[in-house]
């Protein structure tokens, strides 16, 4: 997981020396561990996924995890790194705060806001285009 968070924090910082987008996605299993390393390290067009590309009723709820569905916001700063401890931290806008510890690979995640589960509608291919229906 450390690896991980070095490398999309690298991402970042070389998307800002270029000026340019690098796409990054982490495809994991949900665990709040998981969760709590990638919310560390992430950058801007960074995502993270769970499930497959097929959802029989098409709207792939099996594979929302409830953090999804939490306000976050922008991150206040970068992630710092405490050596001493190997335990990685970051806040974000709405208060909440991330924990991760490299050596233990265990990470915290404190929320500012109970979950607000929100009921996505189904995906089609007949209407608008997913881009459309996103930014809507």
């Amino acid at each position: 997981a450390n690896a991980t968070i070095n490398t999309l924090r690298a991402l970042t910082a070389r998307a800002q020396r270029m000026g340019t987008v690098l796409l990054y996605e982490c495809h994991g299993t949900g665990q709040d561990d998981e969760v709590a390393a990638f919310l560390i390290g992430a950058g801007k067009y960074h995502f993270y996924g769970v499930g497959q590309w097929f959802s029989g009723d098409g709207t792939f709820k099996q594979y929302r995890l409830p953090a999804m569905d939490r306000p976050l916001g922008p991150p206040l700063t970068d992630a710092t790194y405490d050596a001493d401890t190997h335990t990685w931290t970051r806040r974000f806008q709405t208060g909440t705060k991330v924990s991760f510890n490299a050596a233990t690979n265990k990470g915290v995640i404190v929320w500012a806001s109970p979950e607000t589960r929100v009921e996505h509608a189904p995906l089609t291919f007949d209407g608008p285009s997913l881009l459309e229906t996103v930014a809507a």
